[in-house]
């Protein structure tokens, strides 16, 4: 029990270590060597011990998939600030695109490991334990009725038709 205990706390102050070296480098003060200690140290403190989502959070992957993670971070970050300076969006695709597939394989080891529905309900499960949505599909249904009407409502009139005889625009042959 008390290696479960101490393996806990130096997982605990990991993740605040991590959360400090993120604020620096979304402040521009890269400590990218720091960081990518820092996630090592948690996955490799994640091998070890009873599984928690924790543990298979930052523990899912190879050392080269957490590296990998950190490199398409840090290639979606350096895209944002150009897409930021020069409006060019379409170079956020690709950095984007990695980061998903490394957070939808995250997702499915969670889904397996929480039992979720979905790997997107694991990863809300994860990151807000036992929040319940107050919006269910009924609120939903409803909700797309009215917007549906609103829009219907503010819609411009149509200009009235010209009276037209489109049969001299295509002859009938025979």
């Amino acid at each position: 029990m008390k290696k479960d205990g101490t393996v806990k706390m130096a997982i605990i102050d990991t993740l605040y270590e991590r959360e400090q070296l993120k604020m620096q480098i979304l402040a521009d003060e890269p400590k990218i060597p720091a960081f990518i200690l820092n996630s090592y140290a948690l996955w490799g403190a994640s091998q070890f011990g009873e599984k928690d989502a924790y543990k298979v959070f930052y523990g899912a992957g190879t050392l080269r998939d957490v590296l990998g993670r950190l490199l398409a971070r840090k290639s979606c970050m350096a895209a944002w600030r150009h897409t930021k300076q020069d409006g060019n969006t379409l170079r956020l695709i690709g950095p984007m695109a990695t980061v998903l597939d490394y957070s939808r394989d995250i997702a499915g080891d969670l889904q397996d490991f929480l039992g979720s529905q979905t790997p997107y309900d694991a990863l809300v499960e994860f990151q807000t334990p036992g929040f319940v949505n107050p919006i269910t599909d009924e609120d939903l249904s409803d909700l797309k009725s009215i917007v549906t009407q609103k829009q219907v409502d503010k819609a411009p009139e149509l200009p009235p038709r010209s009276p037209t005889n489109h049969e001299d625009d295509y002859p009938r042959s025979g």
